[in-house]
């Protein structure tokens, strides 16, 4: 593969494997989870962590600074597996290809990889109007600022990031935070409205009795950095 279809393909792979990760791992059921051989501790914590996340976030998406820190960013031990299956499926589209790209292919996934965790740790947190800043020793370090110079596509993230967290229940949808993509393709990308009213009828969620818990318009909010 020549290097534009090597970071065509690496792109779609991510945004498969960050949807996949974030809908069948991070919002599955934690005890299921836990008894998978081997990888079951960490699977379950992880989406024991990521509920919890779901838990703190307010009708305003934002959080108590708090909050424990390990919903918000992407650690050492995602980041180093989400690379290793992802270099995984990238070698054996080339080898179907044509075996010639393995050092293109493994060059691209360390970049691409690495600014997709820098990218979720600048950026998740301050989705929530929270200080966390990470580094080296838990992931890929953060820095302050990206979400202003992102400029459009910052408000464009914060909003489909914004309608996930609104929407409660079966109904939820935009499991892509960092790589849009993989929400179009498996039908689970909503835009602007939510609507919360099944779910808060069986739920006993204190958010459903606040402002914006039932039903609203994620364009209605105001953004968060």
């Amino acid at each position: 593969m020549n290097w534009l279809a090597t970071l065509i393909c690496w792109l779609l792979v991510i945004s498969a494997l960050e949807w996949g990760i974030h809908k069948h791992i991070m919002h599955g059921d934690p005890k299921r989870l836990g008894r998978v051989p081997v990888v079951g501790p960490w699977l379950g914590d992880t989406a024991q962590t990521h509920n919890d996340h779901h838990l703190d976030v307010e009708n305003d998406m934002r959080i108590p600074e708090h909050t424990k820190p390990e919903g918000l960013y992407f650690s050492w031990g995602s980041t180093v597996p989400m690379f290793a299956v992802a270099t995984a499926i990238m070698v054996c589209v080339d080898r179907a290809l044509d075996g010639k790209g393995a050092v293109r292919t493994l060059q691209t996934g360390v970049v691409l990889t690495a600014v997709f965790s820098f990218v979720w740790n600048s950026v998740h947190a301050r989705m929530h109007e929270h200080g966390l800043r990470v580094t080296l020793k838990d992931g890929v370090p953060s820095m302050d600022g990206v979400t202003h110079s992102m400029g459009k596509a910052y408000e464009w993230m914060w909003r489909n990031h914004a309608l996930h967290h609104m929407q409660k229940g079966g109904a939820k949808g935009n499991y892509n935070i960092i790589v849009p993509g993989f929400d179009f393709l498996m039908g689970t990308h909503t835009d602007r409205l939510y609507n919360n009213a099944e779910y808060c009828a069986a739920a006993d969620d204190p958010r459903c009795r606040r402002a914006g818990g039932v039903q609203g318009d994620v364009h209605e909010m105001g953004i968060l950095h």
